[in-house]
């Protein structure tokens, strides 16, 4: 399980510090193969993954998924393809480990291996059904970021100018004790 090691996912920072690919790319979609059965622990890998992430702040990097025909009854790649219903369910763990570990799924996804729509609908299907209505793509939430905005707005205090680069504040004054020097206008000029 550890994604450090053996990648260049994230740079090396001992000697011969080599920068990583998560330094030159958009998106890095790091691939588990547990669907293939290469690892057992799903919760553990992704554990591994944010704590690489955070190590090394590289927030650019999610969990490749992988799904194929296999859940829908043709061959493929899973560990069990002789059983579709093991194989979507093993195609599920993937979102389920998200929402175990980070409390939701990833907001860039990537799937790998012969992904057509009628897989990624028959999983989102399952997923929806059997992980509490749960679906595979992101709601839009700039009304939570609009909303705290908002909040931060009228509950901050207020700030109070007492003088600007064009003078002393029109209501509250210059502040006591304070000289105030306003700037000179180009058309006045100035006489000694």
């Amino acid at each position: 399980m550890n994604i450090e090691g053996g990648t260049n996912i994230f740079p090396w920072y001992y000697p011969p510090n080599y920068p990583g690919a998560c330094e030159y790319f958009d998106y890095i979609f790091a691939q588990p193969n547990y669907y293939m059965g290469r690892i057992s622990n799903i919760n553990g890998w992704v554990l591994n993954l944010e704590g690489s992430k955070l190590k090394y702040n590289c927030w650019n990097v999610f969990m490749e998924m992988e799904a194929d025909e296999c859940v829908i009854g043709g061959g493929g790649n899973c560990k069990t393809c002789s059983d579709s219903n093991n194989c979507t369910k093993l195609a599920s763990d993937y979102i389920q480990a998200q929402i175990n570990n980070i409390g939701r799924k990833y907001s860039q996804r990537a799937y790998y291996f012969g992904v057509t729509f009628d897989v990624v609908r028959h999983v989102d299907s399952y997923c929806r059904n059997n992980l509490g209505g749960y679906r595979m793509y992101n709601p839009p939430t700039w009304k939570l970021g609009f909303f705290v905005f908002l909040l931060f707005l009228f509950l901050s205090p207020p700030v109070l100018a007492t003088e600007s680069l064009c003078g002393p504040h029109p209501v509250l004054g210059p502040p006591p004790n304070t000289a105030v020097s306003l700037p000179l206008l180009k058309s006045e000029k100035t006489t000694r």
